[in-house]
Parts: structure tokens; C-alpha cells; sequence
């Protein structure tokens, strides 16, 4: 598998979708699962958002991959996390 495999959705600025991946509808929105996103940590203690989570989202868990203090960062692991899954 390799980047070729994921495709980057216009509507959704910091997520890749699997070309294979399944489509489901949720609340009248089609979205292929699994998918890669990219979001900001909020720290509810300090009130303040703190880095990157890159999050991998499937149909019926969501999990946190790697947590950075970047964007950039966070871009370069995604693409290599891709690149292996």
C-alpha cells in the first residue's frame, strides 16, 4: 500500500480517505471509512489548545495515533503512517 491508495477529500482540509474504503451514511453524509484526520488537542485543564492529535477513524472506534506539537509534524507522520498502511 502506498500514498497512491488514499485520496484527500475537498471538504475536509486535514483528512485522507481510503480509495477502498467502505462507504457508509451517517445523518444523510456519505463518508468512506477508514479515514486519517488531523486536529487540534484542547487541554481542558489549561484551557488552551496544546499541538496536533492525528486521529485514525473507523467504523466502529476512533483512535489517537500520535500526538504532536506541530501541524507540520503532524502532516509528516500521517503521510508516513499511509505509506505503511
Amino acid at each position: 500500500m502506498a500514498l497512491k491508495d488514499w485520496s484527500h477529500p475537498k471538504r475536509f482540509p486535514n483528512s485522507w480517505i481510503r480509495k477502498d474504503g467502505v462507504e457508509l451514511s451517517s445523518y444523510g453524509m456519505k463518508q468512506k471509512y477508514p479515514f486519517i484526520h488531523i486536529g487540534k488537542n484542547y487541554d481542558s485543564k489549561v484551557g488552551k489548545y496544546k499541538g496536533y492529535a492525528v486521529e485514525r477513524i473507523n467504523t466502529s472506534y476512533q483512535e489517537t495515533l500520535k500526538t504532536t506539537k506541530t501541524k507540520a509534524l503532524a502532516l509528516k507522520f500521517a503521510k508516513s503512517y499511509m505509506r505503511r498502511n
